[in-house]
């Protein structure tokens, strides 16, 4: 079966407020395929791969991160 023959068949039986919205959707398609795709550059090309760790200067952990937070101590108990 053909796509034209499918979509004349499921919308015929659609109430005009469902056609109206499946004609937006379908300008929405046609102008999304006229714009060109982002391309982005690939990642870690030719460069040296960070060392594990490296980090740790920049990022701290506070020495209680395990422990319960105050604002659960209703729902812990």
């Amino acid at each position: 079966m053909l796509y034209q023959e499918i979509l004349n068949r499921e919308t015929a039986s659609l109430p005009d407020y469902l056609k109206r919205e499946l004609l937006d959707f379908l300008y929405f398609l046609k102008k999304k395929g006229k714009k060109p795709l982002s391309v982005t550059e690939p990642l870690g090309e030719g460069g040296a791969k960070p060392a594990f760790g490296c980090g740790a200067v920049k990022i701290k952990i506070a020495p209680d991160f395990d422990a319960p937070l105050d604002d659960f101590k209703e729902y812990m108990s």
